[in-house]
This record gives C-alpha cells, sequence and structure tokens, in this order.
C-alpha cells in the first residue's frame, strides 16, 4: 500500500500521457507460440492500485480480529492474498 502510495504520488506530479512500460517478459514458449506480458503504469492504473491496495489493507486489518480463533484462517488469508495479487495483475497489465 505504501509503494503503490508513492507510486500515486510520483504519476500526479508527472506531464500529463505519461506512462511507463515494462520489457516484454517471456511467461512460455511453445514452437511458433510465444507468450509474453508487460506492465503498464499510469495515471489510472496508479489509482487503481492505490485504490486495490487501500481497501486491502483495511479488509485485512478487519478480518485478523474477526477470524480470530478459527481453523480457517491461515487458508482465508492465503486467499485473500492471491485475489489481491490477481486484482494488481489485472491492473498493470498491458493487455489481456
Amino acid at each position: 500500500a505504501v509503494l503503490s502510495a508513492l507510486l500515486l504520488n510520483a504519476m500526479l506530479g508527472a506531464p500529463d500521457k505519461t506512462s511507463y512500460v515494462s520489457e516484454p517478459i517471456t511467461w512460455f514458449a511453445a514452437g511458433k507460440l510465444k507468450a509474453t506480458f508487460t506492465i503498464t503504469v499510469d495515471a489510472l492504473s496508479a489509482i487503481m492500485l492505490g485504490m486495490i491496495t487501500f481497501i486491502a489493507t483495511f479488509i485485512a486489518l478487519f478480518s485478523s480480529g474477526y477470524m480470530h480463533g478459527d481453523k480457517g484462517y491461515p487458508r482465508f488469508f492465503a486467499v485473500m492474498g492471491l485475489f489481491v495479487f490477481s486484482m494488481l495483475g489485472l491492473v498493470l497489465a498491458n493487455n489481456f
């Protein structure tokens, strides 16, 4: 959440139409098929990063007290972490 807030601050202070695109990274290659992915950060994705991490932080804080003593405590936070990671991946993806 802190990193997304710093990124949001940097993006809002940047000139208009500023975006950062990573170099293509090969996810997998099979024969002639080559699947790559890139990460893009612009003002909209920085705002969404801030919103997702802000809400996920408060959900984690609230549910840590709510789930105290529950036998599914570790599984809940593992699934929640995977969900937040997936949401951030969708926001940062250059294409689908």
